[in-house]
């Protein structure tokens, strides 16, 4: 998705209390994985995350979408018995489509030191850093996948997608058939600070995800795949696309435009963590600082829309 710096005075629509932030962020109960002992059987000794993110290429299909590497490069097992969220079939993944999204996965990439030192200046300035640090901190090339192509790849008008279903090895499907995953769009959008260093300005937000990622940043980092560099400058904001629909219909009400304009792209001013009622987006995204960015941070904002609700 295109990225770009946003100019003029930031919206300032009145929110309508607080009772407005608790309802988008009340507690949901869920049925959460135990991460403390891993139960799903590990590779055998010496197999390490190459040999396992290729078994996706292979003619039987192995995902294991569960699994995640340390710093080391070891794999480590979670689990959870949630089954998929797909809606009558609606975002089902079946074995040619995974492998074809896997082999443009960016996190596959991101190895490849003369393929990163090529992508042009908008892939740098939200994908590739949202990409790198992801991997940083656990999160597995089969989960999280972000489309190399900037517009119209794979994933249409996303910029990818997460992986989610049960967390067990799916092998022997067919060609064709579908596997028990479902993938949920997700969009990336990036922007340095305009006001001071909390207050950024995206644009072209559509209703078109399930996770909007926003990778602010005060200023340029010298080197854009030291992740030094990166926990220097840059922070993560997240918000569902539940959450979002949710914000939008209520800005769009106040200013009587729902739900003709429901469906038009939206510019918006968001300032991290604030407490004040600085636009109508701002206090329902979720920030990290990427040095602060931690699976644990990970699955709790974001891997939640996995769970099973109960």
């Amino acid at each position: 998705a295109e990225t770009s710096e946003m100019t003029g005075a930031a919206e300032t629509s009145e929110m309508t209390g607080a009772a407005e932030t608790s309802m988008l962020h009340s507690p949901v109960v869920a049925k959460r994985p135990d991460v403390s002992e891993p139960r799903l059987p590990c590779p055998a000794a010496g197999e390490g995350a190459d040999s396992v993110a290729d078994d996706v290429m292979t003619s039987d299909v192995h995902v294991v979408g569960s699994s995640q590497y340390g710093a080391a490069g070891a794999l480590q097992c979670l689990d959870t018995d949630h089954e998929p969220r797909c809606r009558d079939g609606e975002g089902q993944v079946d074995e040619l489509i995974l492998r074809a999204l896997m082999s443009s996965n960016l996190l596959r990439l991101v190895g490849n030191a003369s393929y990163v030192q090529g992508l042009k200046e908008k892939m740098r300035i939200g994908k590739l850093p949202l990409a790198l640090k992801a991997l940083s901190i656990g999160i597995p090339a089969d989960q999280l996948l972000i489309d190399v192509a900037q517009a119209g790849g794979l994933h249409g008008k996303s910029d990818g997608c997460i992986i989610v279903g049960p967390q067990r090895q799916v092998s022997g499907s067919s060609r064709g058939e579908p596997l028990p995953l479902c993938r949920e769009p997700l969009e990336v959008k990036s922007s340095s600070c305009r006001s001071g260093d909390r207050t950024f300005g995206i644009k072209s937000i559509r209703r078109s995800f399930r996770h909007l990622f926003i990778v602010g940043r005060k200023d340029n980092p010298d080197d854009w795949t030291s992740l030094d560099a990166l926990d220097d400058k840059c922070s993560l904001g997240y918000i569902s696309g539940e959450d979002y629909d949710i914000a939008l219909e209520r800005h769009l009400v106040r200013q009587g435009r729902w739900p003709a304009a429901s469906d038009e792209p939206q510019d918006v001013t968001v300032t991290m963590n604030s407490r004040k009622r600085t636009g109508w987006l701002s206090q329902h995204i979720r920030w990290v600082g990427f040095k602060d960015l931690t699976l644990q941070w990970w699955q709790a904002t974001v891997g939640s829309s996995g769970w099973t609700l109960g």
